[in-house]
């Protein structure tokens, strides 16, 4: 399906993981993010985790890369007039659906709680004991 150098893990992504049911993500909720070159993105992104089958972060340059490969250019032009460029990974950390955190010099985008339920991804049941 997708092809990245390296999926990544920390203590974040694995509490997520207990909490919702990734197996379970069937794509994303049109209209839910406004542009669709961010579901686009967001789409991947948790494609990823979901055929993992637990939540993982990705470096931003393969996200980046996969979004391209995938007809999307990713842009959505300017912050403000003469602002800098925004791509759908700014604006996804701008709306704090995802969070970067570093791993060797690299940007690993990682999904939040926010966005998982924003997502409508299942959370896991859990067994009464």
């Amino acid at each position: 399906m997708v092809k990245v150098d390296e999926l990544y893990t920390n203590a974040e992504t694995e509490r997520l993981d207990g909490l919702y049911d990734i197996k379970k993500y069937t794509g994303p909720v049109l209209g839910s993010l406004g542009a669709s070159e961010v579901e686009e993105t967001v789409g991947i992104l948790l494609k990823i985790s979901a055929s993992q089958g637990k939540i993982v972060g990705v470096n931003t340059i393969d996200l980046r890369r996969l979004v391209e490969q995938n007809g999307c250019s990713g842009s959505l032009g300017t912050l403000g007039e003469d602002g800098p460029p925004v791509d759908t990974i700014d604006s996804l950390l701008m709306r704090s659906y995802v969070k970067l955190c570093e791993n060797k010099g690299v940007a690993i985008a990682i999904p939040t709680q926010g966005l998982l339920d924003n997502q409508c991804v299942p959370k896991k049941t859990q067994s009464v004991q």
